[in-house]
This record gives structure tokens, sequence and C-alpha cells, in this order.
């Protein structure tokens, strides 16, 4: 690497105390919800955190760090979070304040991933969100889960909750949360579920204050701004090391589980240039009638995982986006209109779209070719437990890993963007 290429840092020992400690909140608000949770999916699932993410994000709603064990969540956060405060503008939010949200029009992946976001304030004023998501088991829906291929909507796949406030300047929005009780078949899991994630949070509040306490506000929020340019410099550096071009590839989805003679193109072109680099799913078909539509939030972190396979080892916040520009048209099978139905992007679009990425990527650096991992197809298992309640197990079960340039991949374990692990919740 060329000298001009070495990302300067003012203070080593103090960025990467910080930066490090970032990503230690995120990953213990994950692990608190595991801890808390009553569904099995989030709380007994093999590499301790489950289907549940973590993230530290700027007033604005910028990536600070999340928790990288569970990359398919890794931008739905951020997302959501903007459409937070497209609503609830900084001014009117208070301390105590918890916002919920799992609209995959807003932000959200689907419907089970609900997300929730509690601020942070320094001094009286705004300066972090402490925000944690996990897949909660039934939110309602026409089968048990939500995840059917019947769906034609958001409607069919359970109950949708806009960005809305879950604690109002600390008390529980009891209303809502009896709503999101009487629309789930499992309602004690589910709100026990909904709590844990306010009990991630309260673990990220309360650490990132003890942070802020110990170095100082205007220390703190300088280590962020120069961790967010350090990761943009980073992403141009390995954005330079591939060849200038316009490299494109397509996958094809067999149909969405309705209309079986349909098929579904993605494709995308990737264009390199120096260190600017962007990725173009124009050409991709309309959005599906059934629900293997890949929501936004979805798409974008098929895309960033993919991208970072390539550009390398970069801490991951709102400076890797800044250095890419990506395209998801809407209206298309990779970033649909409301309300369109998402609950089974995984099984096949989501990863074509990583496939996409990873194959014209493969072209701007030859011999270096990764191949994506399998989808993820749901089990569910439903019994009656009593009169009016129900036993309901939901697991998702992974393929195997891709084959990279130099070595096979990983049988049966999942793609690293799955958590690198299968289920394996214990009978």
């Amino acid at each position: 690497m060329a000298e001009l290429d070495v990302p300067t840092i003012s203070d080593p020992v103090l960025f990467h105390s910080v930066r490090h400690y970032f990503s230690m909140v995120a990953r213990e608000m994950a692990v608190a919800v595991t801890h808390t949770a009553y569904s099995p999916l989030v709380s007994r699932m093999s590499g301790t955190t489950g289907d549940t993410d973590g993230a530290v994000l700027t007033a604005a709603g910028e990536l600070i760090a999340c928790d990288e064990h569970a990359l398919i969540h890794m931008a739905s956060l951020p997302t959501g979070l903007r459409f937070v405060l497209a609503k609830h503008p900084i001014e009117t939010i208070c301390d105590g304040d918890i916002y919920i949200n799992n609209d995959p029009h807003q932000g959200a992946i689907h419907g089970n991933d609900t997300m929730v976001f509690q601020p942070v304030f320094v001094d009286g004023v705004l300066s972090y969100w402490a925000a944690v998501m996990a897949h909660i088991t039934d939110i309602g829906g026409m089968s048990p889960g939500g995840i059917t291929v019947g769906a034609t909507s958001v409607f069919a796949e359970g109950l949708v909750i806009p960005p809305i406030k879950l604690y109002d300047a600390g008390r529980l929005n009891e209303t809502l949360l009896e709503l999101i009780s009487a629309n789930s078949r499992q309602p004690e899991e589910t709100t026990g579920d909904v709590l844990a994630l306010v009990s991630g949070s309260n673990v990220g509040t309360k650490a990132i204050r003890e942070l802020v306490d110990r170095r100082g506000a205007v220390t703190v929020a300088s280590v962020v701004s120069e961790l967010l340019d350090y990761s943009e410099r980073l992403t141009k550096i390995g954005i330079r090391r591939l060849r200038d071009g316009e490299y494109r590839a397509e996958s094809w989805v067999d149909d969405d589980g309705l209309d079986l003679d349909k098929h579904y193109r993605v494709t995308t072109t990737v264009a390199v240039d120096g260190d600017q680099l962007s990725v173009d799913f124009s050409g991709t078909s309309p959005q599906a009638r059934g629900s293997f539509n890949s929501s936004f939030s979805q798409s974008l972190t098929a895309v960033t995982y993919a991208l970072r396979v390539y550009l390398g080892d970069i801490p991951l916040n709102e400076g890797f986006w800044r250095a890419v520009d990506i395209r998801l048209p809407l209206g298309t099978l990779v970033n649909p209109r409301r309300p369109a139905a998402c609950n089974n992007r995984t099984a096949s679009t989501m990863p074509a779209v990583v496939e996409v990425v990873l194959w014209s990527l493969s072209q701007a650096l030859p011999d270096t070719e990764v191949v994506a991992g399998a989808g993820v197809p749901d089990v569910h298992a439903i019994n009656p437990a009593g009169e009016g309640q129900y036993w309901l197990h939901f697991e998702a079960e992974w393929g195997g890993g891709g084959a990279r340039s130099t070595k096979d991949g990983v049988d049966a374990g999942g793609t690293p963007m799955l958590g690198g692990h299968g289920s394996a919740i214990s009978v």
C-alpha cells in the first residue's frame, strides 16, 4: 500500500479504544436481548445472539457500530431510525422515550424483525441512539409465524407497527403492548420479546453514558467523526484495488410461490472508476405478487455484505456507505412499493442480490471469486396448547457457505451474512 494510502489517526490508542468500545456496546445489547427474551428463536439459537442485532448511532441516525455477528440486519437499524426521525423531529424527543418500528416499507426488513430505538442524552442534548432488533416469532398474519408464500401484502404477514412511541418519557404505552399481544398466537412470548428489546436498549444507553462520562462528550464526538471518516477512506482504498470498468451479472428467482410460470430477474451493474464505485440494480424485475420481495434495508444489507467481501475488513459504519453509490430502483424486486409482502425474501431474492454483486466484482478482481451461500428456508410447527392458546415453534435453517477462490465453502454452516451458524435450537 502506498504511503499516501495509509489512513492517519490523530490518537490511535484513544481512537481504537473508543471504536472497540462502541462495537462491544452493540454486541452487549444483542446479548442482553437473548438473555431476557421469551421465545427460543431469540434466546436459544447457537452463536449467543440468535436472530438479533444491536447498534449505536449518532443523533442524526448515522451508524457508528453494529453487532457484526448478525450481518443480515446491518442496514436495518440506521434505515429504520431515519423513518423514526422523519415522523418525530429531534426537538420533540425526550429522555425516556423509546420508539418501535417493524414496517418493512419504513426501514425494517420484514414484519417479524421488530426494532426499538432509545435516545441517549448528554447534558440535556440528544447525542446518540441505542438501537436493537430481533425476529419476533409471531405478530399475527395469515399463518403461524407470518411467513407464508400465500401472502400478497404486508397485511397478510402480521401486525404492521409504524415508527411510534413504545415508551413516552419513561412510561410504557400499555395500550400498544395490548394491541401487539392481541395480534399474536403467542402473546406472552411476543410481548416478552418486545420488552427484551427494551432491556437491550437500556444496556446500550447505560454503556454509552458511561463512556461519555469517562472520556468527555467532546472527545467522544470527535472520535466518532474521525471513525466515520476512517471507514470512508478505507473503503476508497479498497475500491482502488479493483480494476476500473463496468461489470454486469444477473441471477434468477424461479417464481414467487404463486405465479409458478413467472421468473424474476435480479441484475446489477457495478462501475469502478478510481476510488468511485456504484452498484445499480436497474433492469431488475418489477416487484412480485408474492412474498419474495426484498425491502430496501434488506437489499442494502445484501449489497453491503457482498461489497465488503471484496473491499476488506472495514469498520462497518456510515462512512462505508458514504464511499459507494447504491441504487435500488423503487417498485422492483429489490425495493418494492408498499404494501408488497416481504417475509420470504431470504429464500431466494436476498441471496440473488449477494450473488450478482459477488459475480460482478469477481470480474474486477480476477482469481478472487466468491460463491454466494444458500438461501434460508424456515421451519414452523404449531399445536394447540389449550383453549385459545398455541404452542408455536419457528426455526430458520441455513444452507452452506459458498466456495472461495482458494478453498471450499463451509458445509451447512451458514453464510457469514447469516451469522455463520445454524439455528441449532436445543430440543
